[in-house]
């Protein structure tokens, strides 16, 4: 996440089936790609814990409109938890630490099976006849 107000990332994927099929002469082929797909909601929670690894923490100071470095303040690490309080959402982890708490909710849609339908017919033939219909492909969601 970029932004704690809150954000939605969004992947577009192609589909695409590289099969041979043989048609026989005097035949008009068909082919057609169905994509059964299923969703997934899950709630989550992401815990970020700021730890500095040093005693002074560089602060930097900068202009939204030209992002140009305007001032560098000194931050002492045992001021971390005086300066991200309760009341901006961080709970003081030690004297040295804070701990934040985001929430969200995770929508997944992904292809659960595919099939690949192929019809044929004769050009003489008024209507198509199933030439091969191809085994369903079950596809898992990556755990």
């Amino acid at each position: 996440m970029t932004k704690a107000t809150g954000q939605t990332f969004e992947e577009t994927l192609t589909w695409s089936v590289d099969s041979q099929v043989q048609v026989k002469p005097r035949t008009r082929t068909t082919a057609a790609l169905m994509i059964r797909e299923e969703e997934i909601r899950a709630d989550l929670t992401i815990e970020s814990i700021i730890r500095p690894l040093y005693d002074r923490i560089p602060v930097y100071i900068r202009s939204r409109k030209t992002g140009r470095t305007l001032e560098v303040l000194d931050v002492l690490s045992n001021q971390l938890s005086d300066i991200l309080t309760e009341t901006h959402g961080f709970t003081k982890v030690g004297p040295w630490a804070v701990r934040r708490e985001t929430k969200g909710l995770a929508r997944l849609v992904y292809g659960a099976e595919q099939v690949v339908d192929v019809r044929t017919c004769s050009l003489d033939a008024k209507t198509p006849q199933p030439a091969l219909q191809s085994p369903s492909v079950n596809i898992e969601p990556v755990q």
